[in-house]
Protein backbone atom coordinates (compact mmCIF):
# COMPACT_ATOMS: atom_id res chain seq x y z
CA UNK A 1 0.00 0.00 0.00
CA UNK A 2 1.28 3.07 -0.66
CA UNK A 3 -0.22 5.89 1.63
CA UNK A 4 -0.97 9.50 1.26
CA UNK A 5 0.46 10.72 4.15
CA UNK A 6 3.70 9.02 6.49
CA UNK A 7 3.22 10.50 9.30
CA UNK A 8 1.54 8.73 12.60
CA UNK A 9 0.92 10.91 15.83
CA UNK A 10 -0.08 8.97 18.90
CA UNK A 11 0.74 11.54 21.00
CA UNK A 12 -3.03 13.32 20.78
CA UNK A 13 -6.15 11.82 21.25
CA UNK A 14 -7.66 11.30 18.06
CA UNK A 15 -9.27 9.30 15.39
CA UNK A 16 -7.08 9.31 11.87
CA UNK A 17 -7.76 8.51 8.38
CA UNK A 18 -5.15 7.09 6.34
CA UNK A 19 -5.62 6.80 2.13
CA UNK A 20 -3.49 4.67 -0.01
CA UNK A 21 -3.44 3.11 -3.40
CA UNK A 22 -2.83 -0.11 -4.20
CA UNK A 23 -1.14 -1.37 -7.41
CA UNK A 24 -2.90 -3.19 -9.38
CA UNK A 25 -6.53 -2.43 -7.60
CA UNK A 26 -8.75 0.72 -8.93
CA UNK A 27 -10.20 1.79 -5.90
CA UNK A 28 -8.59 3.79 -2.90
CA UNK A 29 -8.08 2.04 0.80
CA UNK A 30 -8.87 3.52 4.06
CA UNK A 31 -6.92 2.85 7.09
CA UNK A 32 -8.86 4.39 10.41
CA UNK A 33 -6.39 4.30 13.43
CA UNK A 34 -7.98 5.81 16.69
CA UNK A 35 -5.43 6.89 19.67
CA UNK A 36 -6.85 6.10 23.12
CA UNK A 37 -5.81 7.21 26.64
CA UNK A 38 -4.01 5.50 28.24
CA UNK A 39 -4.86 4.08 31.83
CA UNK A 40 -2.70 2.43 33.57
CA UNK A 41 -3.80 -1.02 34.68
CA UNK A 42 -1.58 -1.34 37.81
CA UNK A 43 -3.00 -3.44 41.51
CA UNK A 44 -1.75 -2.34 44.89
CA UNK A 45 -1.02 -4.02 48.02
CA UNK A 46 -0.19 -1.87 51.08
CA UNK A 47 -0.41 -3.58 54.85
CA UNK A 48 0.55 -2.73 58.03
CA UNK A 49 3.71 -4.80 58.85
CA UNK A 50 3.40 -5.48 62.16
CA UNK A 51 0.18 -3.79 64.52
CA UNK A 52 -0.03 -4.00 67.94
CA UNK A 53 -3.51 -2.41 69.46
CA UNK A 54 -4.03 -0.02 66.35
CA UNK A 55 -0.14 0.97 66.02
CA UNK A 56 1.67 -0.45 62.86
CA UNK A 57 5.30 -0.29 62.86
CA UNK A 58 6.21 -0.63 59.60
CA UNK A 59 4.51 -1.07 56.36
CA UNK A 60 4.79 -2.54 53.02
CA UNK A 61 4.14 -1.26 49.62
CA UNK A 62 3.84 -3.23 46.07
CA UNK A 63 2.84 -2.02 42.81
CA UNK A 64 2.09 -4.88 40.30
CA UNK A 65 2.04 -3.30 36.56
CA UNK A 66 -0.95 -5.02 35.00
CA UNK A 67 -0.62 -2.81 31.93
CA UNK A 68 0.91 -2.97 28.45
CA UNK A 69 3.28 0.23 29.34
CA UNK A 70 6.27 1.03 31.80
CA UNK A 71 5.12 3.38 34.93
CA UNK A 72 7.16 5.59 36.62
CA UNK A 73 7.00 6.79 40.26
CA UNK A 74 7.02 10.69 41.16
CA UNK A 75 5.86 10.69 44.70
CA UNK A 76 4.37 8.16 47.67
CA UNK A 77 2.32 10.12 50.04
CA UNK A 78 1.51 8.39 53.52
CA UNK A 79 -0.85 9.29 55.49
CA UNK A 80 -1.97 8.74 59.21
CA UNK A 81 -5.68 8.95 60.55
CA UNK A 82 -5.91 10.97 57.16
CA UNK A 83 -2.96 13.50 57.62
CA UNK A 84 0.08 13.72 55.38
CA UNK A 85 2.75 11.61 57.63
CA UNK A 86 5.46 11.07 55.08
CA UNK A 87 6.25 11.80 51.76
CA UNK A 88 8.83 10.19 49.50
CA UNK A 89 10.26 11.76 46.43
CA UNK A 90 11.65 10.34 43.45
CA UNK A 91 14.60 11.88 44.48
CA UNK A 92 14.67 10.69 47.80
CA UNK A 93 14.06 6.92 46.37
CA UNK A 94 17.10 7.31 43.95
CA UNK A 95 19.36 8.40 46.42
CA UNK A 96 17.95 5.71 48.70
CA UNK A 97 19.30 3.13 45.45
CA UNK A 98 15.58 2.18 44.55
CA UNK A 99 14.22 2.23 41.07
CA UNK A 100 11.77 4.15 39.74
CA UNK A 101 10.28 2.48 36.95
CA UNK A 102 8.29 -0.51 36.97
CA UNK A 103 7.84 -1.95 33.54
CA UNK A 104 4.70 -3.42 32.13
CA UNK A 105 4.03 -6.83 33.46
CA UNK A 106 5.90 -6.92 36.16
CA UNK A 107 5.53 -5.50 40.18
CA UNK A 108 7.96 -2.74 42.36
CA UNK A 109 7.60 -3.27 46.43
CA UNK A 110 9.43 -1.46 49.29
CA UNK A 111 8.93 -1.40 53.23
CA UNK A 112 9.14 1.25 55.81
CA UNK A 113 9.93 0.94 59.37
CA UNK A 114 8.30 3.43 61.80
CA UNK A 115 10.87 3.99 65.14
CA UNK A 116 7.64 5.27 66.97
CA UNK A 117 5.17 3.88 64.88
CA UNK A 118 2.20 4.97 62.81
CA UNK A 119 -1.97 5.05 63.69
CA UNK A 120 -3.79 2.18 61.40
CA UNK A 121 -7.42 3.92 61.63
CA UNK A 122 -8.15 5.67 58.38
CA UNK A 123 -4.44 5.28 57.18
CA UNK A 124 -3.66 4.97 53.05
CA UNK A 125 -0.72 5.50 51.10
CA UNK A 126 -0.94 7.93 47.51
CA UNK A 127 0.60 6.80 44.72
CA UNK A 128 1.86 9.65 42.21
CA UNK A 129 2.91 7.47 38.89
CA UNK A 130 3.07 8.55 35.63
CA UNK A 131 2.40 6.75 32.31
CA UNK A 132 2.61 8.12 28.61
CA UNK A 133 3.62 11.85 29.69
CA UNK A 134 0.61 11.75 31.99
CA UNK A 135 0.34 11.53 35.76
CA UNK A 136 -1.71 9.36 37.78
CA UNK A 137 -2.34 9.36 41.53
CA UNK A 138 -3.96 5.98 42.91
CA UNK A 139 -4.67 5.75 46.70
CA UNK A 140 -4.63 2.35 48.39
CA UNK A 141 -5.72 2.10 52.60
CA UNK A 142 -3.78 0.27 54.86
CA UNK A 143 -4.94 -3.64 55.42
Amino acid sequence: VNWDSQEVNTVELATIMYKGKVDGYDRAVTLTVVILKYDPKLSFNTYSNVTINGLSKGIAMSINNLGSKDVKINKIEIYESGMLFNTLTAEQLLNSNILLDITAGSSWGISLNFKLGMWVNNSYVKYYVEANNTEYEFTDYLD
